[in-house]
Formats: C-alpha cells, sequence, structure tokens
C-alpha cells in the first residue's frame, strides 16, 4: 500500500460516503480537483448503500462520473467541469487509489474476485 494511503480500517464505523466526503484525511497531499471529484461521488452516493455494494461498483461509477463531467452531461456546474483533459485523465488514474483509500481490503477482495461468467456461458 503507498505510504500516502492511511488504511481505511483506522476509523472503523465510518461510511464510504463519509470517507469520500473527507479523502484529504485518507489520501493527504493531493490535487484539490481529486478531493472535489470525491464530495462529487460521494454526494451522488445512495443514502443507505453499503459499502461493500458500492466498492463493487466503484470502479464504474467513478468512470461514468469523469465521463458525465467531461462532456458536460451533469447539468451541474462545478470546478470539475471544462477542466482539461488533463485533470480528467489524472482522475481516471486516481480511480483505485481512492478505493483503495476508501475502501481497503473490501475494495482488494472485489480485484481479485475472477470474471463471472453466466453459467450457460461457461457450458
Amino acid at each position: 500500500m503507498s505510504d500516502n494511503i492511511q488504511e481505511s480500517g483506522e476509523t472503523a464505523g465510518t461510511s464510504a460516503k463519509e470517507k469520500l466526503a473527507n479523502l484529504s484525511q485518507y489520501m493527504p497531499n493531493e490535487p484539490e480537483f481529486v478531493y472535489d471529484f470525491a464530495k462529487f461521488l460521494a454526494a451522488r452516493m445512495k443514502e443507505g448503500e453499503s459499502d461493500k455494494a458500492a466498492s463493487e461498483i466503484f470502479s464504474i461509477r467513478a468512470k461514468l462520473a469523469i465521463f458525465s463531467l467531461q462532456n458536460g452531461m451533469d447539468g451541474h456546474t462545478n470546478g470539475l467541469t471544462r477542466q482539461t483533459s488533463i485533470v480528467y485523465d489524472t482522475l481516471r488514474m486516481k480511480i483505485s487509489k481512492i478505493a483503495e483509500a476508501i475502501f481497503g481490503e473490501e475494495y482488494r477482495k472485489q480485484r481479485r474476485k475472477p470474471l463471472g461468467l453466466p453459467k450457460e456461458a461457461k457450458e
């Protein structure tokens, strides 16, 4: 694990949504737009969504959010819209690091799972 990522287990009981909203505590020394993006994602998480469910779809959710921001599809105007492509490319590269900081071992387990094929596809 990177030296800059603090193990998410330190604050047991803190939800993924809260951790995303306060990413600077778990992933210090990042550009401000990374923290803005984490807050953007936190605001879009469903209330009561389990951390396990959130970790399973985090990468997809983050990539879709970046696409939406980059293409002006979200309808929100904030510091994350109308940025240069390097900002969005940087955010894409940070998705795994953010997920590890927020979900810790749960995210690592998800990444190690083999892709499941539907039962009929296996035969």
